[in-house]
């Protein structure tokens, strides 16, 4: 139960979302705030005026004969519009009425409240309120300042001129020519994107450049997995500049192209995705199908569950398995059995290792093709969504209908889901082409599974994976189902005398 009800003063002026002072007071105060229906940019007196009249019509809450508040309510004022210096003695006057009544006062940087058992100190109270209508002034004056030096540097950049802004720092501003040039610590910007593109993490991107000893772009240190973050998202990157709501295309000497700007914006909302598993937490325990392996009967993802420990003899016990999700997430379990996890790895770095020697002839070109014919598709699904939503907002402008507010943000959604599976479809394109094809992926992945100890090799090779793998399912007989491009192998069981069959190879291995 609350301690107190609060009137937020802000609400007579602007009525904007309330400030992290005011929310800290509340919490604090363990009050409840009372919404007052008004009509904004009161001057204080008519705010005042207002509140009292809430009081006598019990809107606020219930008065006793003389008309004082069973349960006081304090107005909590964080900033002040214009007091008028003439007007002071009035202010004062209603201040105390307010008291009176049960109407307590405060500051919300403060932890002084003003009560009718300190009514005498009003004065004080009405000094105060004249500091915070100065503070605002300054507030105002300084914002408007530097809303005048930025419309001029807007006209200019808008005429095709380049002037000095605070920029990142792989530009240099050159003053003879008016215009910014890249320095050498572009080359680090350069690098960050093509190792991320190449598959290294954030933080084996950090610790690449730590190695080769190459200084930080800010006072860090050392590089992390921030730093490098902060590089990738930067769409100044590309040339952009993106400041005040306002963006204004190649001010900037591009590092990396658009394109492989929002490559990259893709990949990172994938492994993003795909990092979010808590099982992905610690690469030495993952699983190496995150995300990939489906369950046979209901097409859920299946997790892994149990646990993997070290004894004080050095043995390892692993009592993990992969189970179907719906055990997790529904009330209906699935049939699907569970699969001891350290035999379907050991299944899987073996499938890795086949996977280089598999038909893969053409199998790149014709998947770029379809890849780019559906992209085109996207691209078309986009241009009318834009259409349409540009169609909808000046529908709203005249007229202000909700349902054409629920179809405008609908159509919003549908506009973000094209434009993700447009990203995913060109990271998709960029990875066959970058890594030499479909049989340079699966070379690559043959390479990483050599090694599963290393975590960056771990976290390549899970990318990779899920990049090649289209289809990976386990089946209620145990079997498992794996669809690569056109390649397509069989796996009987994961324990024992395990059959790999595949197109142009059948493998015998016993697991145990």
């Amino acid at each position: 139960m609350n301690d107190s009800n609060v009137i937020l003063y802000r609400n007579f002026v602007d009525g904007t979302k309330i400030s992290k002072k005011e929310s800290k007071w509340i919490k604090d105060n363990n009050s409840e705030v009372i919404n007052i229906n008004s009509k904004h940019n009161h001057n204080f007196v008519d705010s005042i005026l207002e509140i009292k009249r809430s009081v006598q019509n019990g809107s606020i809450g219930n008065v006793d004969d003389s008309g004082y508040l069973y349960k006081n309510v304090t107005l909590l004022v964080s900033e002040m519009n214009e007091i008028d210096r003439n007007d002071i003695q009035n202010i004062h006057t209603h201040l105390q009425i307010l008291i009176s009544i049960g109407v307590n006062i405060s500051i919300a940087d403060s932890d002084d409240v003003y009560s009718i058992q300190n009514a005498d100190m009003v004065h004080s109270l009405v000094f105060r309120f004249i500091e915070l209508w100065g503070e605002k002034q300054d507030s105002i004056k300084k914002s408007n300042s530097a809303a005048k030096v930025w419309n001029v540097k807007r006209e200019l950049i808008e005429s095709g001129q380049t002037p000095k802004l605070k920029s990142p720092a792989w530009f240099t501003y050159d003053e003879q020519n008016k215009k910014y040039v890249l320095n050498d610590l572009s080359k680090s910007v350069k690098l960050c994107f093509d190792k991320y593109l190449d598959n290294k993490s954030m933080s084996a991107t950090a610790r690449l450049l730590n190695d080769m000893n190459i200084n930080t772009l800010g006072s860090a240190k050392a590089w992390g997995q921030t730093s490098v973050r902060q590089i990738l998202i930067n769409n100044a990157t590309y040339g952009l500049l993106d400041v005040r709501t306002f963006q204004h295309d190649n001010f900037y000497p591009p590092v990396v192209s658009k394109d492989t700007f929002y490559l990259v914006q893709a990949e990172i909302k994938k492994r993003s995705s795909h990092n979010s598993d808590p099982i992905k937490a610690n690469l030495k325990t993952s699983n190496l199908l995150t995300k990939i392996a489906k369950c046979g009967i209901c097409g859920m993802n299946l997790y892994l569950h149990g646990k993997k420990q070290v004894l004080d003899s050095g043995e390892i016990q692993d009592y993990r398995y992969l189970n179907c999700s719906s055990r997790k997430y529904s009330n209906e379990k699935c049939k699907l059995p569970s699969f001891r996890y350290k035999f379907v790895e050991a299944i899987i770095i073996v499938v890795a290792g086949l996977l280089e020697s598999m038909p893969h002839d053409n199998e790149s070109i014709a998947r770029v093709a379809y890849l780019k014919a559906r992209l085109k598709s996207l691209e078309s699904d986009k241009q009318a969504l834009e259409t349409k939503i540009e169609q909808l907002a000046d529908l709203i402008s005249d007229l202000d209908i909700d349902i054409i507010k629920e179809t405008l943000r609908a159509k919003n959604i549908d506009l973000e889901t094209v434009k993700n599976t447009i990203y995913k479809t060109l990271a998709e394109i960029s990875v066959i082409n970058k890594s030499g094809g479909v049989e340079g992926i699966y070379k690559k992945i043959g390479q990483l599974s050599k090694d599963l100890s290393n975590d960056d090799n771990r976290a390549e090779f899970i990318i990779n994976l899920s990049n090649i793998f289209d289809k990976c399912e386990f089946n209620h007989d145990g079997s498992i189902f794996i669809k690569s491009i056109n390649n397509e192998i069989h796996i009987n069981k994961t324990k024992g005398d395990v059959v790999i069959r595949t197109k142009n190879k059948v493998l015998n291995i016993n697991i145990s």
